[in-house]
């Protein structure tokens, strides 16, 4: 990566013009106020001790009354003064400063607000820094393999270009998943402004059935990589078919053995033929098994582990292994716009990753923490849609591992999800319709059976009130 133009300087003239009858009208001192020092893109020139990228500076100088002096102003900007530029992927980056340049009026060395100061000189300085990135192109996008029978292998030819005319590309050829490859991989390869690169890819099938897979290419360099992002992709795709099955051999037709007139002879022929015509019928009676004996076999026989868990990605680069995974809490399968959440996963300890967000997309630089856990919050209105989430390692010397998908999810929009509500608002009413009725026959059928005990109970009461009195109902008759 480099900015352009870069090094550019401007030289800024000015006139002693200063006129006093009380005060000496020389210049002897200059002084520089740099406003927009901190973007690290201007530099101004200091006579005592070169360019200068201080927010202020003084030096000494001799300008008479009506005479000229000059400065120098350069434009160098660094990687700082365009990261904001570099986080939203843009190619060119504009900035400014302002500059003041102010003359002090004295020889000695008394303190410059002594020196009768006056307003100076103003400079607004402004330049555009340009990424010069290479543009990249490839002979195709889609490599399909068709129909390979299993052992056999097929290959293809990618062409990479690069039709930039100053920017070199840099990339380097990963392992590719399922039963593609390439006898290029783990090869660093570098496409100079209009040359191109071929790269073979093969297709191996293992197994029978249809596979598919997306390869991503982007430069090793981690600036130049993060404004790229993960634009240059290649789908590959392929099937695994069974080989054609051999023809039977005819089979032999039978010796006929010439007769003799010597009986002993033909005895023993006969009974040499028919035991070769009998040892070839190798079948047995099927073995009968108790029900312990099969239970035993069965305990013996391995097992398959279940596959249900996803390997962890890996990178494996100069020596070293890197791992990064997705951990617990996982991303929820579908998130509304107005929703953020946080992401974590795990790494090396104190690992730099670099995350691509798709379809966006979002590309940002994360660092692990000493136990290696990382964390990014996915941002507010992030777009509806699925997204895909890929991670790279970036290496000690800035170069970036391969870029790898960790997880995907899906956003829904805000209308998606307000048509999905009411749905469940009905489903719920319908849930409940037949709870009202059934809740009425049961307080009717309560306000029945207490009606009925208190009845019982009333009579009850008189019955025993009756007596302790000496009396009956029946006497009362």
């Amino acid at each position: 990566m480099s900015c352009g133009p870069s090094l550019k300087e401007e030289t800024v003239r000015f006139t002693n013009v200063y006129s006093s009858s009380t005060i000496n009208e020389t210049v002897y001192k200059m002084g520089v106020f740099n406003s927009g020092y901190a973007n690290k893109a201007f530099a101004v020139y200091n006579p005592e001790t070169g360019y200068s990228k201080d927010q202020i500076f003084r030096y000494d100088t001799n300008i008479p009354k009506d005479s000229e002096g000059q400065t120098f102003i350069r434009f160098s900007p660094e990687a700082d003064s365009v990261q904001s530029c570099i986080d939203n992927r843009e190619t060119e980056c504009s900035l400014s400063s302002t500059i003041y340049i102010q003359p002090y009026y004295c020889n000695t060395n008394t303190s410059p607000p002594d020196c009768h100061v006056n307003d100076g000189l103003e400079i607004n300085a402004q330049g555009i820094a340009v990424f010069a990135l290479p543009s990249i192109s490839y002979s195709s996008t889609n490599f399909d393999f068709g129909q390979v029978e299993i052992g056999q292998t097929k290959t293809l030819t990618l062409t990479i270009t690069n039709n930039s005319s100053n920017e070199t590309f840099r990339f380097k050829i990963y392992e590719f998943s399922h039963d593609f490859g390439s006898d290029q991989t783990g090869e660093t390869r570098t496409v100079n402004a209009g040359g191109s690169q071929d790269l073979n890819i093969t297709f191996t099938p293992a197994s029978t059935g249809t596979q598919a897979t997306t390869t991503y290419f982007t430069d090793t360099r981690v600036i130049i990589g993060r404004i790229i992002g993960l634009g240059l992709a290649i789908n590959l795709s392929g099937e695994g078919i069974e080989p054609p099955s051999a023809e039977p051999e005819p089979p032999e037709e039978p010796v006929t053995e010439p007769e003799t007139d010597t009986p002993s002879a033909t005895t023993e022929t006969t009974s040499a033929t028919e035991v070769v015509e009998t040892t070839p019928n190798t079948t047995t009676a099927p073995t009968l098994q108790t029900e312990t004996e099969q239970a035993e076999a069965t305990e013996t026989t391995p097992t398959t582990p279940a596959a249900d868990a996803a390997p962890v990605p890996v990178w494996v680069a100069k020596g070293n292994e890197y791992k990064v995974t997705i951990s617990a809490p996982s991303i929820p399968a579908k998130l509304k716009e107005s929703e953020s959440f946080v992401i974590r996963g795990k790494a090396d300890p104190f690992a730099k990753l670099m995350l691509y967000i798709y379809s966006d997309p979002i590309i940002v630089e994360i660092l692990a923490d000493g136990n290696g856990d990382w964390t990014y919050a996915l941002p507010r209105g992030i777009g509806a849609g699925k997204h895909e989430i890929f991670a790279a390692v970036i290496e000690s010397d800035d170069e970036l591992t391969e870029p790898i998908k960790v997880a995907e999810f899906e956003v829904i929009s805000q209308a998606q999800a307000a048509e999905a509500a009411p749905a469940s608002k009905v489903a719920a009413k319908k849930e409940l319709g037949w709870v009202i009725p059934a809740l009425a026959v049961m307080a009717a059928a309560l306000l029945l059976t207490s009606g009925y005990y208190w009845m019982a109970y009333r009579k009850i009461c008189r019955q025993v009130t009756n007596e302790g009195e000496g009396t009956t109902t029946d006497s009362l008759n």
